[in-house]
């Protein structure tokens, strides 16, 4: 077995967690992602899926004309106000 560097009872959050930690959705033999925005693991496919949202705020960032690598691991989900496509902190 290859050593990883990972301490004995090490547990990958990631692979582990039941649910899409926003929307609540069992991720079990369902594709998963990790946000883009903080360490959410989120469920992945369709368009009511949360990593299709994080895709939509994305576009909503590039539509100001803002670079969307200033909020990669920004540690918030930004939301949008779709009416002056604003976006703040939630």
């Amino acid at each position: 077995m290859i050593d990883m560097g990972r301490s004995e009872g090490y547990d990958d959050k990631f692979f582990s967690t039941p649910k899409c930690d926003r929307c609540g959705s069992f991720l079990e033999g369902q594709a998963r992602t990790m946000s883009w925005f903080n360490e959410d693991t989120i469920c992945t496919g369709g368009s009511n899926s949360c990593q299709f949202k994080e895709e939509k705020i994305k576009t909503a960032i590039r539509n100001r004309g803002e670079d969307t690598r200033n909020y990669e691991g920004c540690g918030y989900l930004p939301t949008v106000n779709n009416s002056k496509d604003f976006i703040t902190e939630e």
